[in-house]
């Protein structure tokens, strides 16, 4: 009740400034303002091949795909020096094939926005500084505290996870068999050319009201957001604070975001601390992030790992947007006073390098990066605490607007490789389990 209020209070707060933002760009906003109006449209076209060892899901070992991307946005002059910015990124993608197991709960998207939203942005800052911008935005993006936006060619497999294990003949066995009963976490969540922990262990898109400032190159955002891939913003919240540097080729922030997840009683934490640093040289990117993530189930008395586990758990609110592999079960530290579990304290980063090499009208494009995540970096006694990373490389030529991409993963995480997931109808015997994925794919921009 103290959290609601508390939260309660900073939006008012967060709704007061805004207004009083709102009439200080009013009041001191130049009449000779530059002219900012501008439209920006572009249609990218992405054909693909790729090998996906992840038959149980998808029904196909090797897999042609087609994505259709879509970007646009407007700015124009709102009042003088105030201006608005629109715009959205947009993926369309064809349907993978009805023969795949569980396809209404393992099939992509066939329409994902990435970033769309609005920002209401004054030139002249708060009371008139120069040379600094105040804003609002509202819109629908990447986590703000996940700095990754290099190459994500590989998309997603799973993007829900079932409240319920699925109906079907094979359930229908006496005994039971649990590891295909039990409502184990699927394994793969976001792209795979992702960082590791992004999707799997921090949420990975979010709706964010955010109020911002930046002066020369520094900048500090704050707000609220749903805390969450769902739109369940009564019982899933986040604050969100971020300050840091941007200006030519340096990036620098740290952040954090406090929230939770879920309605009483599968409350899960949902608090992390992010520093990033990226260098932007004309030929060569060198970025790396950190994240400390507080995470795991704040009942002691919920555990889908237990195979004697065997309550409803459409009960405990296991659904799509609230509950994430890593939201994993405190199994070491003593129940407190309060009757919660503590969280479990994950750590994890990535370090990406890239390079270009001119080629007459084109540029040759070599990148890397490797990234892991400690769900647990207190004990790993249970295979579910065990490091995990990732090793991805590549390269693009692009000329034109005309690019020919490869890309080959390495995913290490032992949850996959050793504990069959409920959705596996056949042994595993049956199927090569693979940790790593080849992609190749030629990509078009029609504008």
């Amino acid at each position: 009740m103290v959290k609601k209020i508390f939260f309660q209070i900073f939006i008012a707060f967060l709704l007061f400034t805004s207004c009083f933002c709102l009439l200080t760009i009013c009041l001191y906003a130049q009449e000779t303002a530059q002219d900012l109006d501008e439209t920006f449209f572009n249609i990218n076209m992405l054909s693909m091949y790729r090998t996906c060892e992840s038959i149980e899901i998808t029904g196909n070992e090797d897999q042609f795909d087609l994505i259709l991307n879509i970007l646009f946005s407007k700015t124009f002059i709102l009042y003088q020096s105030t201006y608005v910015n629109i715009y959205f990124n947009i993926l369309f993608r064809l349907p993978y094939s009805n023969k795949a197991r569980f396809y209404e709960y393992f099939s992509p998207d066939l329409f994902q926005p990435i970033n769309t939203g609005f920002d209401l942005i004054n030139k002249n800052g708060l009371f008139g500084i120069t040379n600094s911008e105040i804003g609002l935005s509202f819109r629908w993006s990447q986590n703000l505290l996940l700095s990754y936006e290099f190459e994500n060619y590989y998309p997603a497999v799973i993007q829900k996870l079932p409240a319920v294990p699925l109906s079907s003949s094979y359930y229908d066995e006496d005994p039971i068999d649990y590891t295909k009963k039990l409502p184990y976490p699927s394994f793969m969540l976001g792209g795979k050319q992702l960082p590791i922990y992004y999707a799997n262990a921090i949420y990975l898109f979010d709706l964010n009201f955010i109020l911002s400032y930046r002066c020369n190159g520094f900048f500090f955002d704050t707000g609220v957001s749903s805390g969450e891939e769902g739109l369940d913003a009564n019982s899933s919240k986040s604050f969100i604070v971020k300050t840091g540097y941007d200006k030519n080729i340096v990036l620098f922030y740290i952040g954090a975001n406090l929230g939770e997840r879920g309605s009483v009683p599968i409350k899960v934490y949902s608090q992390f601390f992010t520093l990033a640093f990226h260098l932007r040289f004309p030929d060569l990117t060198i970025a790396f992030e950190t994240v400390l993530n507080l995470h795991g189930i704040r009942s002691p008395y919920i555990n889908p790992y237990d195979e004697t586990y065997t309550d409803d758990i459409s009960y405990f609110n296991f659904s799509e947007g609230v509950f994430i592999p890593d939201d994993l079960p405190n199994l070491i530290d003593a129940t407190l006073s309060n009757g919660k579990k503590p969280p479990l304290v994950g750590c994890g980063g990535y370090i990406y390098l890239a390079y270009l090499f001119h080629i007459n009208d084109g540029y040759l494009k070599i990148f890397s990066h490797f990234s892991f995540y400690d769900p647990n970096v207190n004990d790993e006694s249970y295979i579910i605490y065990i490091l995990k990373y990732r090793v991805v490389a590549g390269f693009s030529f692009n000329i034109n607007g005309f690019a020919i991409i490869f890309s080959y993963t390495y995913t290490y995480d032992k949850v996959f490789l050793e504990i069959p997931q409920f959705y596996e109808a056949e042994g595993r015997s049956a199927h090569v389990i693979a940790n790593y994925d080849l992609f190749f794919g030629v990509s078009c921009s029609l504008f």
